[in-house]
């Protein structure tokens, strides 16, 4: 020992020692370390080590082993990161593993490598992915702040991925290889997270279409997709961005897209309508190569499509269509970014059918007139969404379709092209110019079809809450706006929902064709001021009220401001227009301009029937036929229309109170009636019509003016009738459901000719007016009927009027009253001439002139056809108080030519007072006439005739009369005496005892009469005028004091005195004289005291009998009987027998 420590080795065999004892310790070493390690492996030592170093990573194994230290191979491995947000677990059969042993000192549990085969289950937070494959990763850091992977290589086979317990896909072939930068898993699994990883993955299997593609769709609420099918996928990721060409693709036998509306434009999800179309198709997302940046795209495309409402649910499909696409841009193909809205998407719908298009009414927008019912139709659809608005197009169309265009109900053909060409649901916007549609329907019960072409150049609208809301109320939307519509119309009906309930239901109705344009603008969704419509037509029509107005022209609706609201005004503009009423068909007139005017105060349709005002104004117009506007005048109106062609000019107003206005007419050559008596003349008519009701009830034409010019032979005949109607108020005029119009008429005026009041008169009496004057009326009619207290006064100053065979003339007044009980009023017609010239009716020569005639009829009823009155009900009264005759001759003509009777001269004054009862009359006649010249016979008498007639028991029909009572007196008489000298104060009196009077021309009497005489002289001259024993037999047949009775026959031709006998101072005279062609004949008996004669009177002969004169006498008288009852009757004597019979006894 000694000996070696003394030797001193050499450095070189040092360093070869130092190697030998240190390779083979350094071997023993590892050695010992792997058996340690090994055992330690298969023990639950180092699992518990692992545990306790490592507390945030639970490693468990089976079996291990270890040929190098660091690598191990491991059975049945188990890897588990406890962290709340993000576990982590890793579940294989075999691992070939090299663990970094330096970190698990700092407490990091680092594996260089993991080689894995068998992998059982991979689990990351809720997901876990199963099934057969092989899983290698490099530099896994599993520390517990940080989790990452170098590289990380996934095959897998048969897969199945799974959240919690839903199976989210499966039959999974999985190829993936990935690197993930190291990350805090405490967060959670952040998307941040997926910024960390890159790498490819390539996949097929089945899956479900929510869990592949909804994550993506999250912040796309209008958007979900839902069904399974066959998944394939190839994606390329760069530090979590998908680069070009990576892909997602499923395709599914059923497939199915929900799209919410609500959320469509900017609501909540989970609010409004929900529709779900499904079919055959196919979902894929595809990263496509952009200008900067790759873009990723959504696309789903449907076959078979059929499209069902979800909430509100509605049974069967909304429409069935071959094909549904969706096209959608995303905004990122960043997989570490929260989803976003897509920045652009496209929907379309391709040959689509609608089984029942009602249910697309909804879905049309606010303000369009269209409304629809029933059928079927096509549809051809797309929408685009950008950047949150919406744009699109949609083509509706079908052949039978039910609907509601502009309010009428429709059925027909129907083509809508709806664009869409803004949707800004963020600015509240809404544009759908360029829109369009045609229709060419009938409406029910109709065959003609109803052509309606429309488009929208203009249709741009505002919501003034966000539709975000606006979607969510029940309700219209409330619109801000501006509408411009062009196009043509066949029909303007759409207007009559404003206008046809108006007037109980009678109001405005249109129709026609033309070109529409229209300019509208809305807030808070209605119309405001300043809107306008425009129609022009070439045939235009409208019914109001029975009228019917038909022409060319134009058609202009308004939009006004009002106080409560926006009103509305409506003008018709109608060239060489006809206007006709009722069931006629014959025009009321015919205008080159008619204008109709409709106001309208409030646009609410259940109140705008009682707020609307209709004006009618025609300045100019032509009525063919009067007698049709005649039609329309008050059945107690005093005038008619009854022929001839007029112009005319008027406007009305028309509205819920009744008709107000003016209407004028002017004609030549018109027939017309007044008081139903046809005239023919020029009229000029004014009619202010201040109020009539809608239901004909009331009428008030007061104020109306009429002038009526009357034809005549020439210029200078021409009568002017001027009348205005002060009051005129008819109450049921025209007798509607049976009740009697009531009438209160008051007149002024001017009337040329009172011919007309004729009707008013008893035709029986003879009664007429003639004559012009002032005329004043206040009538109160029931029906036809005056009332008490009706009156009619005419001041006249040129007069004529006619009762029986006589005319006067004069200045004066007629009035007209009704009177009595109003049960069974009477009238009175009066007329009063203060002065008055009387004649025969038809003769120009007067009779008499006078003062104070009075002519007063009555009748029980006042009637505009006295006919309908009994006769025996009229009475007129006639009273003359004061005449004078210029010259009596004039009566000469009453007296019977030949009769040897004449009136020669003188004046008289008369009185009369006469009475017609119905077909009879009565009265008195009293005549003074002083220096009258008369011839009896030869003889010239001038004197004093006073003449009082009492007539009675008048038959107006032979104008005869009772005359008993007529006494005949002349006075102051002067004639020729006996012997050729004028004698004076002869005088002489006859009293009708009995007799009929027939006052004709000339008259006839057929009377008893008393005689009364200074003397006999005038017999004796009669008798004795061409005897040449004249002087001396005249003298011997005067005697004085002398009186008797006679009857008198006067006839046409001829003075029959028969049956005449005389006493006084011993005279009796017998005598039959026939007095004819101015020739006295006849037989006389005459006894003076002692002396009795005879005489016989023939051809201007006389024989004288002394020889038994009275024997004579009577054998002649009985001869003269025994020849009359030979003769012939007289003609007329049936009707003399009878007046005779009836006459007074006395």
């Amino acid at each position: 020992m000694s000996q070696n420590s003394d030797r001193t080795p050499s450095p070189r065999r040092l360093r070869v020692r130092l190697l030998v004892w240190l390779l083979p310790s350094l071997l023993l070493l590892v050695l010992l370390t792997q058996l340690g390690t090994n055992i330690l492996l298969n023990t639950a030592a180092a699992q518990s080590w692992i545990d306790r170093r490592l507390p945030h990573v639970t490693v468990t194994w089976s079996a291990g082993w270890s040929l190098w230290p660091g690598q191990l191979n491991l059975q049945n491995l188990t890897i588990e990161v406890h962290a709340t947000e993000l576990p982590l677990y890793l579940a294989v059969d075999e691992a070939e593993v090299r663990v970094a042993t330096s970190g698990l000192v700092v407490r990091r549990l680092t594996l260089h490598q993991l080689d894995a085969h068998g992998i059982r289950l991979l689990r990351m937070g809720p997901h876990r992915l199963q099934g057969e494959g092989e899983l290698r990763a490099t530099g896994l850091e599993l520390a517990a702040p940080r989790v990452g992977a170098e590289s990380f290589r996934l095959a897998l086979e048969a897969g199945s991925l799974w959240r919690d317990d839903t199976l989210l896909a499966d039959d999974l072939t999985l190829d993936a290889a990935l690197s993930v930068v190291p990350f805090d898993p405490a967060p959670g699994l952040d998307r941040q997270i997926l910024s960390q990883v890159s790498g490819r993955l390539s996949l097929a299997g089945r899956a479900d279409a929510w869990v592949v593609f909804n994550p993506y769709l999250r912040a796309t609420p209008w958007l979900t997709l839902d069904g399974s099918g066959g998944l394939t996928a190839e994606l390329s990721l760069h530090d979590g961005l998908l680069e070009a060409g990576s892909h997602v693709t499923l395709e599914s036998p059923d497939l199915a897209v929900e799209l919410v509306e609500a959320a469509l434009v900017g609501s909540e999800r989970g609010s409004g309508t929900r529709q779900r179309l499904s079919g055959r198709g196919q979902a894929s997302l595809e990263v496509r190569a952009g200008e900067t940046t790759s873009q990723p795209y959504l696309d789903v495309t449907l076959e078979d499509v059929a499209m069902h409402t979800l909430e509100p649910a509605e049974g069967g499909p909304l429409l069935t269509s071959r094909l549904f696409a969706i096209s959608a841009r995303l905004e990122s193909a960043d997989l570490s970014s929260p989803p976003a809205p897509p920045d652009s998407a496209r929907m379309t719908w391709q040959e689509a059918e609608v089984p029942d298009v009602s249910r697309l009414s909804r879905h049309l927008p606010p303000g369009l007139p269209l409304t629809l019912h029933a059928g079927t139709a096509r549809l051809d659809a797309w929408l685009d969404y950008r950047e949150g608005r919406l744009e699109g197009q949609a083509e509706l169309s079908g052949n039978d379709i039910a609907m509601t265009l502009m309010a009428q109900s429709l059925v027909g053909e129907l083509a809508l092209g709806m664009n869409l060409a803004e949707l800004d649901p963020a600015a509240s916007r809404l544009d759908l110019s360029g829109s369009r549609l045609t229709v060419a329907a009938t409406q029910t019960g109709t065959a003609n079809p109803m052509v309606t072409e429309l488009t929208f150049p203009q249709a741009r609208f505002t919501v003034q809450e966000p539709l975000t809301q606006s979607h969510a109320h029940k309700g219209p939307t409330l619109l801000d706006g501006e509408l411009t519509v062009v196009g043509q119309v066949s029909h303007l009906a759409f207007l009559d929902a404003f206008l046809e309930d108006a007037f109980d239901g009678r109001g405005m109705a249109l129709n026609g064709a033309g070109r529409l344009f229209a300019d509208i603008r809305f807030r808070e969704g209605r119309p405001v001021a300043g809107g306008r419509v425009t129609v022009a037509a070439s045939s235009l029509e409208t019914r109001f009220l029975d009228f019917h107005a038909q022409g060319q022209g134009s058609l202009v609706a308004r939009l006004l401001d009002a106080s409560e609201g926006p009103a509305a005004e409506l003008q018709l503009r109608l060239e060489q227009a006809r206007l006709t009423r009722g069931e006629g068909t014959s025009p009321m007139l015919v205008a080159p301009l008619l204008n109709l005017t409709a106001a309208i105060d409030t646009l609410t349709r259940e109140h705008v029937s009682g707020n609307i005002t209709l004006r009618l104004a025609w300045p100019e117009a032509v009525v063919p036929d009067v007698a049709v506007l005649g039609r329309h005048f008050p059945d107690s109106s005093p005038l008619r229309l009854l022929g001839g062609s007029a112009t005319s000019r008027g406007e009305l107003t028309f509205d819920a109170s009744g008709v107000r206005g003016q209407v004028a007419l002017n004609g030549q050559a018109l027939q017309t009636s007044l008081l139903d008596t046809e005239v023919q003349g020029a009229l000029s008519l004014e009619l202010p019509l201040r109020h009539a009701s809608l239901d004909g009830a009331v009428l008030d034409l007061s104020g109306s003016r009429f002038t009526l010019e009357m034809e005549g032979g020439d210029e200078e005949e021409r009568m002017t009738t001027r009348l205005l109607a002060r009051q005129a108020r008819f109450t049921q005029p025209f007798g509607d459901n049976g009740q009697t119009p009531r009438t209160r008429l008051v007149l002024d005026g001017s009337v040329d000719r009172l011919g007309f009041l004729d009707r008013l008169l008893p035709r029986t009496h003879g009664v007429t007016l003639r004559g012009a004057g002032q005329l004043q009326a206040d009538l109160d009619l029931v029906g036809h009927e005056p009332q008490p207290g009706s009156r009619v006064r005419v001041d006249a100053d040129r007069l004529a009027a006619t009762f029986l065979d006589y005319g006067v003339n004069g200045n004066g007044w007629l009035e007209a009253l009704v009177e009595g009980n109003p049960a069974a009023p009477s009238a009175r017609l009066v007329l009063n001439l203060p002065r008055v010239s009387l004649g025969r009716r038809g003769a120009t020569t007067d009779y008499l002139s006078g003062r104070h005639f009075r002519l007063e009829t009555t009748l029980p009823r006042f009637t505009i056809d006295p006919d309908t009155i009994p006769v025996d009900a009229l009475t007129t009264r006639i009273e003359l108080p004061i005449a004078e005759v210029a010259d009596i001759a004039i009566y000469d003509d009453y007296l019977p030519r030949g009769a040897g009777l004449s009136l020669l001269g003188g004046s008289a004054s008369l009185t009369a007072d006469l009475r017609l009862e119905g077909l009879h009359a009565r009265g008195d006649m009293t005549l003074r006439a002083f220096n009258t010249d008369l011839r009896i016979g030869e003889q010239q008498l001038r004197g004093d005739l006073s003449l009082d007639a009492r007539l009675r028991e008048g038959n107006l029909e032979t104008l005869t009369f009772d005359a008993a009572g007529t006494r005949l007196r002349l006075d102051n008489v002067s004639r020729e005496g006996a012997e050729g000298r004028r004698e004076r104060g002869w005088w002489a009196q006859l009293d009708l005892e009995r007799g009929r009077l027939t006052w004709q021309q000339p008259l006839s009497l057929s009377a008893r009469l008393g005689l009364t005489m200074r003397d006999t002289g005038l017999l004796a001259n009669l008798m004795l005028s061409r005897t040449s024993e004249q002087p001396r037999l005249a003298r011997l047949l005067t005697v004085s004091a002398v009186s008797g009775h006679a009857d008198v026959e006067l006839t046409n031709n001829r003075l029959h005195l028969s049956d005449l006998r005389l006493t006084g101072r011993n005279l009796e005279m017998l005598a039959d004289l026939r007095l004819a062609e101015d020739t006295m004949q006849g037989e006389l008996y005459a006894r003076f005291g002692a002396l009795r004669l005879g005489l016989a009177l023939e051809n201007g002969g006389r024989d004288l009998q002394l020889f038994r004169p009275r024997r004579w006498y009577r054998s002649v008288e009985e001869a003269r009987s025994e020849a009359d009852v030979r003769q012939p009757l007289q003609p007329g004597w049936q009707q003399e027998i009878e007046g005779v019979t009836a006459s007074d006894p006395r």
